[in-house]
């Protein structure tokens, strides 16, 4: 069944035509999705939508279950391609816009590692084309191979 704190949320801040139209049951699963184009629901279900996203967010239960279980799926962004960055819960006094924040914090974490990974790629790539070595010297290979020579 749908938990308790769950079904009063989403009947306070979802109007009844959303849990007509948007309402899914599948093998005594229930779930409403919404994405990026859902604004004002997102909004009522406390999310701003931005150039990131949420690219899904996904209020689902389990209705035949004799025990309150349900939840909120929020996938934020897929920009930086599979796994998307995202996050479910499926606690008592779990909210969508929590969810959404560590969907969020998920998306900006892996933007910053993607961000140094390629910061360390460019350093190496510099180091191997000889623009620099481990010791600090910025002189090229063949620099060093003049100076060598003539000694």
């Amino acid at each position: 069944m749908i938990p308790k704190r769950m079904s009063e949320f989403l009947h306070d801040v979802l109007p009844e035509r959303t849990w007509r139209n948007r309402l899914q049951r599948e093998d005594g699963r229930a779930y409403m999705e919404f994405g990026p184009t859902d604004v004002e629901r997102l909004h009522r279900l406390g999310i701003e939508v931005d150039r990131l996203g949420p690219r899904l967010v996904v209020c689902m239960w389990d209705e035949e279950s004799p025990l309150e279980i349900g939840g909120y799926l929020v996938v934020d962004n897929l920009a930086m391609g599979r796994p998307a960055m995202g996050g479910i819960r499926m606690l008592p006094d779990v909210t969508p816009f929590a969810i959404h924040n560590l969907a969020r914090d998920d998306t900006q974490e892996r933007r910053r590692s993607i961000a140094l990974r390629r910061r360390q790629e460019r350093h190496r790539g510099r180091l191997q084309c000889g623009r620099g070595n481990a010791r600090g010297d910025h002189h090229s290979r063949n620099e060093h191979r003049g100076k060598q020579h003539s000694d």
